[in-house]
């Protein structure tokens, strides 16, 4: 049977949260597919489309590292997609290095520190009230960007059960992810987007991200086009990361 309610969906997305457990000095490795709406020169408006892995310290101790592939850009309705856009099949990598600050860690021992509970973890979500007047979308979005995080199985559930807590979330029903699988969706709508968490149909484990048009005057786009996805793919353990060369503009990690 279908899931008939936000609420019923995240609560067996947090049954099925598997959590990951790296040891102290190793990296957490993510595989997922990602797309995004990209600019380039004065009116070149497409679709960025790539295979990202990343290594990230699981204590924020070692440099860490991203590698994309560029997959077949996509054209953004009613343009055609740039000649400058990054070709499929070209590789771009740069180093991550240790984050200085808590705000803005990324990584397994930071999140082992977060509540393990729904309201302290809605309370969490809530030191990053964004810009706007809407601040339940700015909980929605901080927690939608830790769903995929490399967390303790505790603290994953939490998060899930905090976003169950957001009002103004709404069941989606069917969707795909960036990797054209099927799942099942919740989203929330701001600015003429809905933003959504995919889930799979069955295990209701965690399968990426995507956000909607839903209001064409608002987002600029005509309704229906997705603009920015994700896909996760799988998150493993590894001992160590590829050494690959600083980023534009970036020397060291000192």
């Amino acid at each position: 049977m279908k899931p008939v309610s936000v609420a019923e969906v995240l609560d067996l997305a947090a049954a099925a949260a598997p959590g990951v457990t790296p040891g102290p000095g190793q990296f957490v490795v993510t595989e997922s597919v990602v797309q995004d709406q990209m600019f380039f020169g004065d009116d070149g408006r497409y679709l960025y489309r790539a295979k990202r892995t990343t290594w990230i310290s699981s204590d924020n101790t070692k440099k860490g590292a991203i590698r994309s592939e560029n997959l077949e850009p996509l054209p953004f309705p009613g343009r055609a997609v740039p000649t400058g856009a990054p070709a499929a099949g070209s590789v771009d990598e740069h180093m991550l290095c240790p984050v200085k600050g808590d705000v803005a860690r990324q990584d397994y021992a930071y999140y082992a520190t977060l509540p393990a509970d729904a309201q302290g973890m809605l309370t969490y979500f809530r030191k990053f009230p964004g810009g706007g007047a809407d601040k339940n979308y700015y909980a929605w979005k901080a927690g939608t960007e830790l769903a995929g995080a490399a967390m303790p199985m505790a603290q994953h559930k939490a998060v899930f059960q905090a976003l169950k807590l957001v009002p103004g979330a709404q069941l989606v029903g069917d969707a795909q992810d960036a990797a054209g699988r099927a799942g099942v969706a919740v989203g929330y709508v701001y600015n003429g987007l809905r933003f959504e968490l995919i889930f799979d149909p069955v295990t209701f484990g965690y399968l990426g991200s995507r956000s909607v048009v839903v209001d064409a005057a608002q987002a600029g786009a005509p309704a229906g086009t997705q603009l920015a996805a994700t896909a996760q793919l799988s998150v493993t353990v590894s001992d160590q990361a590829p050494a690959v060369k600083p980023g534009p503009k970036q020397q060291t990690c000192g």
